[in-house]
């Protein structure tokens, strides 16, 4: 007795070391706790980076699909020095998800008609190109050294609305190449032809890239991974952002484990339509079974193709279909079978008799 004991208190002086010796941020609450500023959204982690970039199109009833329109809708309410148009994403370490966060918010805000223009602004290990499949020779780089005029530079990125710049050739000072004048006017010119432009921007920890690009823009937005980051790095972080005097309109938690698929199942009219009362699932079997969740995401692929079509041939999506939301799936009505009566040849007649009409029919 006195052993098992023993035993409960080990393990939980055990659990509670490793809860005060794990500085990571797990949780929104963590983030908050870090710092005052304000936290805009929280994405739950995806299978893949290429499939994680693409979540608004492949799966637009996804849990993270709904949690960039929450961003979104975030984001219309925050105030932008000077009227700019222009937003930087950042993180703290490589690796956090930035790219895949600043593609997924690009592609929600062109869905809700807004004129976007995504700038990858990562002159070091540029990804936006590969990620979106497209041409990465020239771009931002080109830009800057008056090689190219922008309607030159610009690529459509499949979705309507939506255009990118892709980072161009890695030059041999990043820095120097971001702070100049030639990159405020690009911005400038920018913000005069679309609605909003984003800036997939360095990590800032290891180099000064977003920090000096922080000075030209509207506003900053930091990107934390779940589980990754540290409170005293990501703290560094946003100190590096202080001393510039940047403007930090918000931050946003990525990869967030365990984030309950049910909080966002009756966001949207399709949804609805699909998941049925808040809570419940819709009868898409078709024998009166309730379906997963899951389930009901898979039977809407074929409502999402009258929203989405795809080109001939990388299969990349062209724009939003303007179609009318997919009606409820129609439930079955059930076949109520007539009680045995104990005789195998009295059962089979009354059951003759009662198909006989059908039967006749056909």
């Amino acid at each position: 007795m006195l052993g098992a004991v023993l035993a409960s208190l080990a393990g939980i002086a055990t659990a509670l070391v490793r809860s005060l010796l794990n500085t990571r941020i797990r949780s929104v609450e963590d983030l908050q706790g870090a710092t005052d500023r304000t936290v805009l959204g929280a994405i739950p982690s995806s299978r893949g980076s290429e499939q994680a970039s693409r979540v608004l199109i492949e799966n637009p009833y996804s849990v993270a699909a709904e949690a960039y329109r929450e961003l979104r809708t975030n984001l219309q309410f925050i105030k932008l020095v000077e009227n700019r148009r222009s937003v930087l994403v950042t993180s703290s370490l490589p690796g956090e998800g930035k790219s895949t966060a600043t593609i997924n918010l690009a592609h929600v805000l062109a869905m809700s008609g807004e004129r976007v223009l995504l700038i990858d602004g990562d002159l070091r290990s540029p990804s936006v190109h590969k990620i979106l499949g497209l041409e990465g020779d020239a771009g931002l780089t080109t830009l800057l050294i008056g090689h190219a005029e922008m309607d030159e530079i610009v690529q459509s990125a499949g979705v309507d609305g939506l255009d990118v710049i892709a980072a161009g050739a890695i030059p041999p000072n990043p820095s120097e190449s971001l702070g100049s004048p030639a990159m405020a006017e690009i911005l400038a010119k920018a913000s005069q032809r679309y609605d909003v432009v984003l800036i997939d921007a360095p990590p800032l920890l290891p180099v000064t890239d977003a920090a000096v690009l922080s000075q030209t823009v509207g506003g900053v937005l930091v990107v934390a991974q779940s589980e990754a980051v540290r409170r005293a790095e990501f703290e560094r972080a946003l100190a590096k952002l202080e001393n510039v005097d940047a403007n930090v309109v918000g931050l946003v938690l990525n990869r967030v484990r365990g984030l309950s698929s049910s909080q966002y199942a009756y966001a949207s009219p399709e949804a609805r339509a699909l998941v049925g009362p808040v809570g419940q699932s819709a009868d898409t079997s078709g024998n009166g079974e309730r379906a997963s969740f899951s389930q009901v995401l898979t039977d809407s692929e074929v409502q999402e193709k009258r929203f989405y079509a795809h080109s001939d041939g990388g299969g990349e999506y062209q724009g939003v279909l303007r179609a009318s939301p997919p009606s409820r799936p129609a439930r079955r009505a059930a076949v109520r079978r007539p009680s045995s009566s104990g005789d195998p040849d009295a059962d089979a007649e009354n059951e003759f008799e009662r198909l006989g009409g059908r039967r006749s029919e056909r």
